[in-house]
């Protein structure tokens, strides 16, 4: 129900969920409103037919290997000004969240700058957030409390990223 408030859709009679697409390739394009489901070939794991040019817009900019034990949540590798950070694709974050104490931090070091307020809610500006050899601007940053469970144990800083990564790039 939370789902059709917040798109103003529905009603929903259920989700497809991440072990629907497994043995496939899924391109979310969130600029043109467009899915685009691929299978694999079993032997190679690369799809069996080209994206198509028209489709894609243009040839990839960056590759990048996932892992995560939620499928649905997929955790990559990535640079934020330099420093080594884990990205948690979250296709259903309005923008980016990151630990509130990290926040602060960036804050305090002048990385993180006033992006939006919005009655209480304070949003920040990161620097690019680089994907290979992609920079992506990082906006609409939150702060998040990590003892929700999901935190990045042992390594880099973790950050949660939806439509600010997947407005600008299909992915």
């Amino acid at each position: 129900s939370f789902i059709e408030l917040g798109t103003g859709m529905g009603p929903y009679l259920g989700f497809i969920g991440a072990n629907f697409f497994k043995g496939t390739a899924l391109t979310l394009d969130y600029a043109r409103h467009m899915a685009v489901i691929q299978r694999l070939n079993t032997a190679t794991g690369a799809p069996l037919a080209a994206l198509p040019v028209e489709l894609s817009g243009s040839a990839p900019l960056a590759t990048l290997r996932y892992r995560g034990s939620q499928p649905n949540f997929p955790v990559f590798d990535a640079k934020l000004g330099g420093m080594p950070v884990h990205v948690m694709l979250d296709s259903g974050n309005p923008g980016a969240s990151i630990d509130q104490r990290w926040l602060a931090e960036l804050q305090h070091a002048g990385a993180a700058q006033r992006f939006t307020h919005v009655d209480a809610n304070q949003t920040y500006r990161l620097p690019p957030l680089q994907l290979g050899m992609l920079a992506v601007p990082v906006d609409d940053v939150s702060g998040y409390n990590s003892s929700d469970g999901v935190e990045s144990p042992g390594g880099p800083n973790l950050i949660k990223i939806g439509f600010s990564l997947l407005n600008r790039l299909a992915v």
